[in-house]
Parts: structure tokens; sequence; C-alpha cells
């Protein structure tokens, strides 16, 4: 049973629900990876993220396994909108 107060404000359903919805944002067909921009309508909008959304990193190999990397909010600082990265200076 997940016990922890979730840092970044969402759950693990919250987290399905992003992978459910969410759309590639950027692939890496060479490494088996993608990066995965979905919204969650249960978490919290907080000024230090962009809106509801969860980024996932996911990596898949030929036995059709979907392994998630990591997810996390993406942050004003490091996206324009949370779909594109900021441009690096």
């Amino acid at each position: 049973m997940y016990t922890h107060p979730p840092v970044e404000g969402f759950r693990p359903q919250d987290a399905l629900e992003a992978i459910r919805k969410g759309v590639i944002i950027e692939r890496r067909d060479v490494e088996f990876r993608c990066l995965l921009c979905g919204e969650a309508s249960a978490i919290e909008e907080r000024v230090e993220f962009l809106g509801s959304f969860i980024h996932c990193a996911i990596q898949w190999d030929e036995v059709q396994r979907v392994i998630i990397i990591t997810m996390y909010r993406p942050r004003p600082s490091e996206w324009s909108s949370p779909f594109s990265r900021r441009k690096r200076s």
C-alpha cells in the first residue's frame, strides 16, 4: 500500500491516468525509449509545475514489455509548455 505523501502531488492512480491520456513528445527509437506527457485531472495545480501534467519516461523491448523509468511533473524553468522543452542558453 502506498503510504508516503507524494512530493510532486500525484499518486499512482494519477500517473496511470496520465499514461492512458498521454501523447509521446520525444521518441528515441535507437534506445527504445520515449517521453510521454499526459494530464491527470485529480492533481492540484501548483505554481512550481506546469498545470496538472505528468511526464513519464518509458523504455520498451522486443518482448512487448514496457518499463516506466521515471515520472515527474514538468517545471516552467525547464519546459516552455508541457509538450516542449525550453531552449538551452
